[in-house]
């Protein structure tokens, strides 16, 4: 796995970007900590999508199509809480569990040497 950290600050960018859309377009009563974990969360797809290459072509083509679908699945789900009032626990569950389950898939894929 190596970083390529031109594109990681491209990444750092959008990511800054689409926050500060989010941060605009949302309730006034949870703006601050959606603007904070979005920030979060797309950064993390974002990053591994592309500023991170990995050694196997097999790899990289599975990396690069999970980090679009579970992109897309957050940009629903962010959509989706944007304008309506959510507990914190649920929106920490959803986007923490959806986080964690991308992170250990791209880990086996890391792992397993395809």
């Amino acid at each position: 796995m190596k970083p390529n950290f031109f594109l990681l600050i491209i990444a750092f960018l959008l990511t800054s970007l689409i926050s500060f859309t989010i941060y605009s377009y949302s309730l006034a009563t949870t703006r601050n900590i959606s603007t904070v974990f979005s920030f979060l969360t797309f950064f993390s797809y974002l990053a591994a999508l592309i500023g991170v290459k990995f050694e196997y072509q097999k790899a990289q083509v599975l990396k690069n199509t999970l980090s679009i679908v579970f992109l897309l699945a957050n940009c629903i789900l962010t959509t989706i809480f944007l304008k309506i009032d959510y507990s914190l626990p649920i929106y920490f569950l959803l986007n923490g569990g959806i986080l964690l389950i991308y992170y250990t898939i791209l880990y086996f894929f890391n792992k397993s040497n395809m």
